[in-house]
C-alpha cells in the first residue's frame, strides 16, 4: 500500500516502479491519488516513488520493501522538496535524469551524471574507430531486423550494409535494443550505431541513437520532453520518425528533438496523412486556420508523406528552433532496398562518436541513393575569402555572405535555394561538376537550405520528385554594427575545423572561384 503526501498531508500524484532484487524485473504503477494498494508477486524489491511535478516524475524516495503472502506491505513518504519558496522538483535535479539529487547520494549513483541513474544498468558501446580523417560519410539511418518488423538476422542486415560500402548503419526495432545487444552486431568496415524506434502508432514514434538504457514510454508531452532531455544528456540523439507517415504520424512536441526524419523510404512513394491522422489536441483552429505545424502539414493536399514532412520541418524551423535532418529506407528486408534515401554525416573521424557528433551537430544532408547527388555547401562571411560556416551552422545578420555550393551527380536537375521553406532561387545544374556562386545579406533571421529536384518519371504522390536535399544553415545572432577593435564579430562556428574542408577548398582554388581555406 501506497502514502505519498507532501508535508501539510496533501496527497500527491505519483507513479511507483518496483524492481525484483533476485531477477531484476520491473513493474511500473501510477497512482494518481497518491494512495492506493495493489497486488504484486512475492518476492523482495526496491521501490522507486515518484512524484509528479508539471507532468513529470522526478523520483523523490527510494525504499527496500518484502512482499509476503497474505501480509501487507507499506510504502509511506512525505516529501519536503518543493514546500518552501515553491521551487520545482526539477531544481533538486542536478543532472536531469528525474532522481533528486539526495536519492542519487543514498543510491550510491552520482548526482551530477546522467549517466549514473539508480536501479538503471547503463549500457557501454564500442567505440569503433576506424579512421582520423575527417570528412562526409554515408549509411543507413533506419533499418530493421527480425526482432521488429523485418524479417533478417542482425548479421544478414549487417552483410548488406557492408557489400554496399556503407560507412554507418543503425538497425531500429520497436521498443527494444535487442539489435544492437545481439553477439552478431559487429562489423570490421561499417560503424554500427546501436539504435531503437521508441513510441507507439497512436502518438508518433522517435529514432533514438545511441541510448545508454531503455526509455520508459511516455504518458504526456512533459514527460516525454524530459525522457528525451535526458536521453540527450547521456549523449544519445532523438529524431522524430517520419512525422506524416500514415501510421506512427508525430503528436508529440518538437522542441526538446535533435531534428526530424523528413525522409523516409522514396520520395513519393507512401501518401500523405489527411488533418484527421492529428490528434484533437493538435488541431486547434484560429481564423479558420491550423495553428499546429503538423496540422497545417496534413492539410495540404496532393503531397507525399515525405512533402508533409518536410513541409513539417520548414513550420518547426521557422519558429525557431534548430532542427536537423535525416533520411532513412525502413529496409527490414532485401525486398526493400537499402540506403535509398540515404543520410550523408560530415564526421571530424570514423567512430561512433564521430558520426554522432556530426548528426547532433546538424552536419547531414540526404540523397535518394549512392548514385543519387553530392553536395558541398559552405559560406564566407563578409566576403574576406575564408570560408566560415558549412551546413549546420550560421551566419550573423546583417552581413554580407557568399555561398559556395557544389553539386555532383544531377546533371539536368534543378537547385533551389530554399528561405524559410519556400524556393529563393533557382538554377538549372548544367553538368555533373558544377559551382553555384550566390550572395546574401539577410535583415532579419531566417534559414537557408538546398534542395534538388526534377519532373516525376513514375507514378506516386506530389508534382515534384526531390533527389537530395541539405540540412540548414541559419541566419542569427550580431548584428554587422557589433565591433571589437574595429571588427566584425562573427557567429562562432567553432566545430568548422581549418583542415575541414582543404579537399574542397582546393577544388574551388583550381576552378578560379578564389576561396581560400580559414587561417591562410
Amino acid at each position: 500500500m501506497l502514502y505519498n503526501t507532501d508535508i501539510l498531508g496533501n496527497f500527491l500524484e505519483s507513479r511507483v516502479r518496483l524492481t525484483h532484487i533476485d531477477h531484476n524485473e520491473t513493474l511500473s504503477l501510477r497512482v494518481p491519488t497518491g494512495q492506493d494498494d495493489f497486488n504484486v508477486g512475492i518476492g523482495k524489491y526496491v521501490a522507486y516513488i515518484s512524484v509528479y511535478d508539471e507532468g513529470v516524475p522526478y523520483v523523490v524516495s527510494s525504499q527496500r520493501i518484502e512482499i509476503s503472502r497474505n501480509k501487507t506491505s507499506y510504502l509511506l513518504y512525505e516529501l519536503l522538496e518543493g514546500a518552501g519558496a515553491g521551487r520545482p522538483l526539477g531544481a533538486f535535479d542536478q543532472d536531469g535524469d528525474q532522481f533528486l539529487g539526495r536519492v542519487e547520494i543514498a543510491e550510491n549513483t552520482d548526482p551530477s551524471d546522467a549517466n549514473s541513474v539508480p536501479g538503471i544498468t547503463t549500457l557501454n558501446w564500442p567505440a569503433q574507430y576506424h579512421s582520423s580523417e575527417a570528412g562526409w560519410l554515408r549509411g543507413e539511418l533506419h533499418a530493421h531486423s527480425k526482432y521488429g518488423v523485418g524479417t533478417e538476422k542482425v548479421s544478414r542486415v549487417i552483410r548488406r550494409a557492408e557489400k554496399l560500402g556503407l560507412d554507418f548503419l543503425a538497425i531500429l526495432d520497436r521498443n527494444t535494443l535487442e539489435a544492437p545487444l545481439d553477439p552478431e552486431f559487429r562489423s570490421d568496415t561499417v560503424v554500427l550505431i546501436p539504435a531503437m524506434e521508441w513510441g507507439s502508432d497512436d502518438k508518433g514514434v522517435a529514432l533514438v541513437y545511441s541510448p545508454r538504457s531503455l526509455p520508459m514510454l511516455p504518458e504526456t508531452s512533459a514527460e516525454m520532453g524530459a525522457m528525451i532531455r535526458t536521453i540527450r544528456r547521456q549523449g544519445g540523439l532523438v529524431y522524430a520518425a517520419h512525422p506524416c507517415y500514415p501510421i506512427g504520424s508525430w503528436n508529440w512536441n518538437v522542441d526538446d528533438l535533435n531534428g526530424i526524419q523528413a525522409w523516409c523510404m522514396g520520395w513519393r512513394s507512401v501518401p500523405g496523412i489527411t488533418v484527421n491522422a492529428v490528434n484533437e489536441y493538435n488541431r486547434i483552429l484560429v481564423d479558420d486556420r491550423f495553428v499546429h505545424p503538423l496540422a497545417k502539414a496534413a492539410n495540404l493536399p496532393g503531397l507525399s508523406s515525405n512533402g508533409q514532412s518536410t513541409m513539417y520541418w520548414d513550420y518547426e524551423l521557422n519558429r525557431g528552433l534548430r532542427l536537423g535532418v535525416i533520411g532513412g529506407s525502413q529496409t527490414g528486408s532485401r525486398k526493400v532496398r537499402m540506403a535509398e534515401p540515404v543520410t550523408y554525416v560530415y564526421a571530424m573521424e570514423k567512430s561512433l562518436q564521430g558520426i554522432l557528433d556530426g548528426i547532433r551537430l546538424g552536419r547531414t544532408y540526404i540523397s535518394r541513393g549512392l548514385d543519387g547527388p553530392r553536395i558541398d555547401w559552405v559560406g564566407d562571411i563578409s566576403d574576406d575569402d575564408t570560408i566560415d560556416v558549412s551546413i549546420g551552422g550560421m551566419v550573423p545578420l546583417d552581413v554580407e555572405t557568399k555561398f559556395y555550393c557544389r553539386i555532383r551527380g544531377a546533371k539536368g536537375k534543378k537547385l533551389e535555394i530554399m528561405l524559410n521553406g519556400s524556393p529563393d532561387a533557382s538554377k538549372m545544374i548544367p553538368k555533373d561538376d558544377w559551382i553555384f556562386e550566390y550572395v546574401r545579406r539577410p535583415e532579419d533571421p531566417v534559414i537557408y537550405r538546398i534542395r534538388i529536384v526534377t519532373p516525376p518519371t513514375e507514378k506516386g504522390f506530389g508534382l515534384l520528385e526531390t533527389v537530395a536535399m541539405t540540412g540548414p544553415i541559419y541566419v542569427r545572432g550580431v548584428m554587422s554594427d557589433t565591433l571589437i577593435d574595429g571588427e566584425l564579430l562573427k557567429i562562432e562556428n567553432d566545430y568548422i575545423d581549418p583542415e575541414d574542408l582543404s579537399s574542397f577548398m582546393q577544388y574551388l582554388e583550381n576552378n578560379g572561384v578564389g576561396a581560400k581555406r580559414v587561417g591562410e
